[in-house]
């Protein structure tokens, strides 16, 4: 979360109002695109040196980002006389994630699908041996998924849409929620890969509207601790999630582990909605 935090929060100083939403499209993209091709690479090396070269082209390729990160202008932080502890700065920041409508409404919706998403490396192995491939086949799945993700946000990348980022992020989990429903359902491992397939190319969306609904409601000093505050509730989420996926499958199969994923997506999308309503102040 502080990686993906960190930088990400340096888009909003750095890019004009005017083309955020499609910068944050093209970071959507790349964070897919690095999911499509660094397993990939890091599969491919192993298999043609040693696993023990693929961890080394991997402290390779990050010393190569940090030189591109040296590169980018850093903006200095406001000065804040009242700025307290970091504790208190963490807390400023929680406190803005629930007090602001549209941040409680996609922290809840995308923290809750995330935790569904938790169950993908418990269920993708089984399913591609329940349709009658080797659990090996489930990395198939992750690569399908991931190229959904890559294709759905290099087409929001590409073009400016003119529907809300939060009511985008919302169109997003719900079209998780169906395909992934329909995955359950599959009955032939090409059917499962084009409907996780569909799948990624929802997750895509979701993510750059998240991160465009982070930076128009979030004040400039506090974006960067918005953005890694909330990675961090979806990373722990998807903890969580793959602990409950594990006990859902080993009770109830597979499947059952698939409609348990979607309706994460479900519950995250309906109490999302009903976070956005601002709160009425007691009586």
């Amino acid at each position: 979360p502080v990686l993906t935090g960190g930088f990400t929060g340096l888009i909003a100083p750095l890019v004009p109002a005017p083309f955020l939403r499609r910068a944050y499209g093209a970071e959507a993209t790349s964070y897919n695109l690095a999911g499509v091709v660094g397993p990939a690479a890091a599969g491919a090396l192993s298999a043609a040196a040693s696993p023990e070269v693929a961890v080394g082209a991997t402290a390779a390729v990050s010393f190569l980002a940090l030189l591109a990160v040296l590169r980018v202008p850093m903006p200095t932080a406001p000065a804040d006389p009242d700025r307290g502890s970091l504790v208190a700065s963490v807390l400023t920041g929680l406190r803005l994630l629930v007090r602001v409508p549209e941040l409680r409404a996609v922290t809840i919706a995308t923290t809750l699908s995330f935790t569904g998403m938790g169950a993908l490396p418990v269920v993708f192995p089984l399913l591609a041996e329940q349709v009658g491939q080797p659990a090996a086949a489930g990395g198939a799945l992750f690569s399908a998924f991931a190229l959904g993700a890559l294709i759905g946000s290099a087409a929001l990348a590409a073009r400016q849409t003119r529907t809300e980022p939060l009511r985008l992020a919302f169109w997003g989990i719900t079209g998780l929620a169906l395909a992934f429903a329909a995955v359950a359902a599959a009955p032939t491992f090409l059917v499962a890969l084009v409907l996780v397939a569909l799948a990624g190319a929802m997750e895509g969306p979701t993510l750059a509207s998240t991160l465009a609904v982070r930076a128009a409601h979030s004040p400039a000093a506090l974006q960067t601790q918005v953005v890694t505050t909330a990675a961090s509730l979806k990373f722990g989420g998807f903890a969580v999630g793959s602990v409950l996926a594990g006990l859902v499958v080993g009770a109830y199969g597979v499947r059952a582990g698939l409609l348990a994923l979607a309706g994460m997506q479900v519950l995250g999308l309906v109490l999302g909605l009903l976070a956005r309503s601002p709160r009425r102040p007691a009586r």
